[in-house]
C-alpha cells in the first residue's frame, strides 16, 4: 500500500499544478502497482520531483507508446533523463530543434531495474551519447509514495496497464545525417547537468497541451462575457424605445440614430421645441404689412 494520505494528494496537486481535469486518488485494498482499474495510471511523487508534469508532453506519450510501458514503470532518474533531453534540444539549437523519440532511443537504451519485475530505467548506449549528467545516486524510498491518476488526456496513446516493453523498442534506431548532427550538437553542449536543464521555472510550459488548454480557457471566458452582455443590450434597447415615447408626448424631437461601428452607442443632443412651429421670416413680413394696412 501507499504511504500517502488524502492531504498529500491536495499538496501534490497544488505544488505541481496538476489541472482539475485529472482525478487523483489513493489506491484501495484491491489496487496495487501492478494491477489498477482501466483508465487509471500509477504515478509516484518522486516522478514529479524529477520533472514530470501533467498533462504529458506529446513526446512523452509517444515514447511510452513506443516502449509499451506505463508511466509508473519508469524510475525517477529515467524521468530526469527524458525531461532533461526535452529541454536540451531547444537550448542547444537556440530553439530551432525539438527532441524526437528516435533521437532519444538512439542515445539511450531501456534496462530493467535489478530485482524488479516492473520498473525500468535508461542508460547511455555508449560514452558519446551520455547526454544528461549529475543525476542523483539515490531517490530514497520512492516506491512507497504512489497514487492513481485518471483523466481522458492520459488515455491517448498511453498504456494504463503495466507490462513488458516492446522488443522492437530495445533496438537502436537508425538516424539520417541531419538527426545525427542534432545529436552531436546536444552532446557538445556545455551545460548538460540535470539541475541546469530542469528548473521549476522552465517546467511550467513543459506540456505541449498547456498552450491549447490556456487558449481553451480564454475562449470559454470570452463566450461567457458575450452571453453576459446580451441582457444588458436588451435593456438598453427597451430604455431607448421608452425614452422615445416619452419625448414625443412632451414635444421633444429625438434624432434618428443609425447603426454605429463603435462599441459605444452614439450620443446626440435632443432638440426641444416650445409650442407650435414658428412661421418663416417671409411670412412674418407679410403678416406685419397686412396689420398696418388694416390699422
Amino acid at each position: 500500500m501507499s504511504n500517502l494520505v488524502s492531504s498529500d494528494l491536495d499538496r501534490i496537486r497544488k505544488v505541481y499544478e496538476i489541472p482539475d481535469d485529472f482525478t487523483l486518488r489513493l489506491p484501495d485494498y484491491v489496487d496495487n502497482v501492478c494491477s489498477v482499474n482501466k483508465g487509471d495510471i500509477v504515478l509516484y511523487e518522486a516522478d514529479f520531483k524529477a520533472g514530470l508534469r501533467l498533462p504529458f508532453h506529446p513526446i512523452i506519450g509517444e515514447l511510452l507508446h513506443r516502449l509499451g510501458l506505463g508511466p509508473g514503470q519508469l524510475t525517477p532518474n529515467a524521468w530526469r533523463i527524458v525531461v532533461s533531453c526535452l529541454k536540451l534540444w531547444p537550448r542547444c539549437s537556440e530553439g530551432s530543434a525539438k527532441l524526437s523519440v528516435k533521437e532519444f532511443l538512439y542515445c539511450y537504451k531501456l534496462v530493467a531495474v535489478p530485482n524488479s519485475s516492473s520498473h525500468w530505467y535508461f542508460v547511455a548506449r555508449d560514452k558519446n551519447t551520455k547526454l544528461v549528467t549529475k543525476l542523483p545516486s539515490s531517490n530514497g524510498s520512492w516506491k512507497s509514495n504512489y497514487f492513481l491518476v485518471h483523466g481522458e488526456a492520459l488515455l491517448e496513446g498511453v498504456n494504463w496497464s503495466l507490462g513488458d516493453p516492446n522488443k522492437s523498442a530495445l533496438d537502436r534506431p537508425h538516424l539520417d545525417d541531419l538527426h545525427l548532427d542534432r545529436v552531436k550538437m546536444a552532446v557538445e553542449f556545455s551545460r548538460r547537468d540535470h539541475n541546469s536543464l530542469v528548473t521549476p521555472q522552465n517546467l511550467v510550459p513543459l506540456s505541449g497541451d498547456a498552450e491549447k488548454s490556456n487558449q481553451k480557457r480564454m475562449n470559454t471566458n470570452i463566450q461567457s462575457q458575450k452571453k453576459a452582455k446580451l441582457p444588458i443590450l436588451g435593456k438598453r434597447k427597451a430604455s431607448s424605445e421608452l425614452a422615445s415615447q416619452e419625448s414625443s408626448a412632451h414635444g421633444i424631437t429625438a434624432p434618428v440614430i443609425g447603426p454605429t461601428t463603435s462599441s459605444e452607442e452614439a450620443i446626440l443632443p435632443l432638440t426641444f421645441v416650445d409650442g407650435p412651429p414658428r412661421p418663416s421670416k417671409e411670412k412674418e413680413l407679410h403678416l406685419e404689412a397686412a396689420e398696418r394696412a388694416e390699422g
